[in-house]
């Protein structure tokens, strides 16, 4: 028998009592900002939790429960939410008199929010100007539910029992939040104005919202909690002890890995700067591990490499390893890709809830997942911040990040280690903060970098220089280049096989080349490779020699890590040219911009040629140069980002690490597989019940393999209830190539990756 079934029965939902759920909810957002660390912030993650559906107590919102009918009146977020900014501010009882407010509104802030994305002090102030003038008129919901609610006062006590309720529904409180809105945001902005930026209440406030969404949604689902150990070093350590060992690489590896074994990291952030190809993987896993946090999140900048990360730790510690991106769904319990999405919804969504949770005791993700963990104000993104806090996070390949959001970011996580409780550890063969340990003495001499930069070059004449060549890769800044450098090399060179890596490539077969490539080379055959920025963080590729688009020069060194990176020759070589079609600027100045073109060359002045024993000097050149043109407390980005955290606005924090997104989304049916997933995915869309979530979820994830985005509107079919443009299977000769990708009738001449 049902909740709702039983006309007597108050319901939080058809299956459940409001009172179970209440109690429930209390107790999990109490158990959630314990588990982060925060105890001085669990009566209001306690109330929060207890009072978020008080309102539903309502004649109106429980006629809208039994009937599926929305009816006037039934929402109840604001009401409860009042309530508990009532009710929390008792908790508070010193002179701060802004600090007594600041946690109330907090509390009502997170029960205000819990249906959507989490709310700041503007939006709030607005709407209870609203609220106020109806109240005035009139014509208002609010009245009417505070004053049901207050009849039924004596009664939801008793209820709630579990609570020691002290305040009162009444319309007063109305009053009373908007002169503590007053009173905070008038310091605030106080604060704002002098460059006084403050990120403790901002990360308190995603602490308790966060708590409260994710304790709803396992008290709502029926969900449990699930309980994992962190994870013991030793096992990464014997497994890393029976690898094999040989070559050149291999004293960098033993003294990256004896560090990592002898050392225990005592800052709370850290850098360890060491070679690519020296094994960061695995060690500096080993330095997270022994900090003994309750989990290790491993951030990544592209998928490609998460998926090697993934890979090798999963070896190690089995399912006890997440892998959490846009193109990964469920696993069965032996690790395998579920096939039959239609079975067992309830485990589905129970393996959803950890994922988008990171519950977790190993996690590895993207850049942008865990920025958007804490810069963001979306629900799906915070649910996971209690997860995160009291954790240890390693940011490995950081110099992928634009050096503006770079330094926005270390700067969030260095005030995330005060109120979240994390420990962090930058990793990168290329530092541009020029701090931390360097602990791999054996200056390895692979490659040596050429620099023909004193005229420009064509797409086509780039790849004319490599056509003699059998093993290379090729790499441009744009798409646009790199498809006509492809073109070229495809009629010139002989003996090899020529691949194509881009974003115009769906993200199925881009994963798919990549390990054609290593295993190609494994068997010790030539590849030529043309690609974009893609392969330069981390991708475990190895050539006899190089060429390159003038690029940051951090970017160059990675690029020149793709070459001789195991010194299994003597050296290897990476030519840098300056690529320029005609009518444009050049390729270098589209993509990273006009400045950091003009700051690469300053610092290259006078040389033309480096070896990999001198990038240490060059970085250092670069960096200096790069920090007189650009003073990162003087950014734009920086100052409107921190008087946003600073005015807890919380609706209006983002930061984007991919400057611009395409604007079109076409799915490429690609094969039977894609055509079936779409099929599916359309009629999981139609379906209604509680396992829709969860199965419109693993098959968007699965989608997303045929997805490919584009700044072009193409003459395709469009799906109204998805977005998305479709390239049905008879359609593919006609918009997809087969090596590639997306086909264009324009130049997209700005497209990058």
């Amino acid at each position: 028998m049902l909740c709702v079934d039983d006309p007597k029965n108050y319901c939080s939902h058809p299956d459940k009592l409001l009172k179970d759920h209440l109690k429930e909810v209390g107790e999990f957002s109490s158990r959630n900002i314990m588990g982060a660390g925060r105890s001085d912030l669990k009566s209001f993650a306690f109330t929060a939790g207890a009072l978020h559906d008080v309102g539903k107590f309502t004649h109106s919102f429980q006629e809208h429960l039994r009937t599926g009918k929305r009816l006037s009146c039934s929402d109840h977020a604001l009401v409860s939410s009042l309530i508990a900014y009532g009710e929390s501010k008792r908790y508070l009882s010193g002179t701060d008199e802004v600090k007594n407010n600041v946690y109330p509104l907090l509390t009502m802030l997170a029960v205000l929010s819990h249906h959507g994305e989490l709310k700041g002090l503007t939006t709030l102030s607005d709407l209870l100007n609203k609220k106020a003038e109806e109240v005035e008129s009139g014509n208002s919901c609010l009245s009417d539910q505070l004053r049901e609610l207050e009849k039924k006062w004596d009664y939801i006590k008793s209820e709630l029992d579990f609570l020691d309720l002290q305040v009162k529904p009444s319309i007063s409180l109305l009053k009373e939040a908007r002169k503590s809105v007053y009173t905070v945001r008038k310091y605030l902005s106080e604060l704002v104005n002098e460059q006084k930026y403050f990120w403790d209440w901002y990360f308190d406030g995603l602490l308790l919202f966060s708590s409260l969404i994710d304790a709803d949604k396992h008290s709502a689902s029926e969900t449990q909690y699930v309980s994992s150990p962190s994870l013991d070093p030793s096992l990464l350590i014997k497994y890393a002890e029976s690898l094999p060992r040989s070559g050149r690489v291999q004293p960098m590896r033993d003294e990256l890995f004896s560090y990592a074994v002898n050392t225990q990291l005592k800052d709370p952030i850290s850098f360890l700067n060491a070679p690519t190809g020296s094994g960061k993987t695995i060690s500096g896993s080993i330095l997270a591990l022994k900090r003994s946090k309750r989990r290790v999140v491993y951030s990544l900048p592209f998928i490609s490499i998460i998926e090697q990360a993934y890979d090798v730790l999963q070896r190690v510690y089995g399912d006890s390893v997440l892998k959490y991106h846009h193109l990964s769904y469920f696993l069965d319990n032996k690790g395998n890709k579920q096939t039959d999405l239609g079975d067992e919804y309830a485990d589905m969504e129970r393996k959803l809830m950890v994922a988008e949770s990171w519950d977790s005791p190993f996690v590895v993700t993207t850049f942008e997942a865990l920025v958007n963990t804490i810069l963001s104000s979306e629900n799906s993104y915070l649910k996971r911040l209690h997860n995160l806090a009291n954790s240890s996070l390693i940011l490995d390949e950081i110099q992928a990040m634009g050096i503006e959001e770079l330094y926005v970011v270390k700067e969030a996580l260095e005030e995330a280690v005060k109120r979240l409780n994390i420990e962090v550890l930058f990793m990168t063969a290329t530092n541009p903060f020029w701090e931390g340990s360097s602990p791999v003495k054996t200056k390895p001499n692979r490659y040596v970098v050429e620099l023909e930069l004193g005229s420009t070059v064509s797409p086509e004449e780039m790849a004319d220089l490599a056509c003699d060549k059998s093993d290379i890769m090729v790499e441009y800044n744009t798409i646009a280049s790199s498809l006509k450098g492809f073109d070229v090399l495809k009629e010139c060179t002989k003996g090899s096989k020529v691949y194509y890596l881009s974003t115009r490539v769906v993200p199925k077969e881009r994963l798919e080349r990549v390990k054609k490539i290593m295993r190609e080379k494994g068997k010790g055959k030539g590849v030529v490779l043309v690609t974009t920025q893609l392969v330069e963080a981390g991708v475990d590729l190895d050539f006899t020699e190089a060429m390159r688009d003038l690029g940051p020069i951090d970017s160059i060194i990675q690029a020149a890590g793709r070459v001789n990176r195991n010194w299994v020759r003597e050296s290897g070589k990476l030519k840098v040219v300056r690529v320029k079609r005609d009518g444009l600027p050049t390729d270098f100045a589209l993509v990273y911009g006009k400045l950091t073109e003009e700051v690469t060359l300053k610092a290259l002045e006078g040389r033309s040629s480096f070896t990999e024993a001198e990038v240490e000097d060059v970085l250092k050149n670069y960096y200096d140069v790069l920090k007189v043109k650009f003073k990162p407390s003087n950014s734009r980005l920086r100052s409107d980002l921190l008087g946003k955290v600073t005015g807890l606005e919380f609706d209006k924090v983002k930061l984007q690490l991919i400057k611009e997104e395409p604007k079109y989304t076409v799915f490429v049916m690609l094969d039977k597989e894609a055509e079936e997933v779409y099929e599916r995915l359309k009629d999981a869309l139609k379906s209604k019940g509680f396992s829709r979530r969860a199965l419109v979820k693993a098959l968007m994830a699965k989608a997303e393999n045929y997805i490919v985005k584009t700044w072009e509107e193409l003459p395709l079919e469009q799906d109204s209830e998805l977005g998305w443009y479709i390239v049905r299977r008879e359609e593919v000769e006609n918009y997809y190539d087969k090596e590639k990708g997306l086909k264009s009738e324009k130049d997209e001449s700005a497209i990058v990756w």
